[in-house]
């Protein structure tokens, strides 16, 4: 189960990655640095969920595994953000040159992500499951797919 939820997080995160990157027309060193950070906390996800998985199973420190897992969560927030950010400020010079109104709303949602998936993460003091059942529903949230071009043109 644990893998399992694992690859499907990564999974969704993969796809999101690429949505953002379809708005991407060119790199620099400390963008695709950004990236790479981004893509270390990516690769660190089966950690925390084996950890959450093992503490779940035997009902050792529940909530401290829980909270483990959400920081885990919301620091990919946090870069995936930093991403956009810095690939949109300047007058996106890093972007597309044109996006449509309905994909910029979208990109402008990511930053959405980190107070969620800290919010979601602090309901592991009140029961990890709850904690658990949100990081579930805004993973399906993330895994619906967005209706309209990617770009205008």
């Amino acid at each position: 189960v644990g893998y399992l939820v694992s690859f499907l997080t990564i999974g969704i995160m993969w796809v999101q990655h690429h949505r953002l990157f379809t708005l991407i027309r060119r790199s620099n060193s400390t963008f695709a640095m950004i990236n790479v950070i981004f893509l270390m906390f990516i690769a660190f996800v089966p950690f925390p969920t084996a950890v959450l998985a093992q503490r779940l199973g035997n009902g050792v420190d529940a909530v401290g595994a829980t909270i483990f897992y959400g920081a885990t969560m919301t620091a990919i927030a946090v870069m995936f953000n930093a991403i956009w950010r810095y690939g949109s400020a300047r007058g996106g010079h890093l972007l597309v040159t044109t996006i449509s109104a309905s994909r910029r709303a979208e990109a402008r949602g990511y930053r959405y992500g980190v107070p969620i998936y800290a919010f979601i993460t602090l309901l592991a003091f009140l029961n990890p499951y709850l904690s658990l059942a949100g990081f579930g529903l805004f993973a399906a949230y993330w895994a619906l797919p967005f209706s309209g071009p990617t770009t205008d043109g």
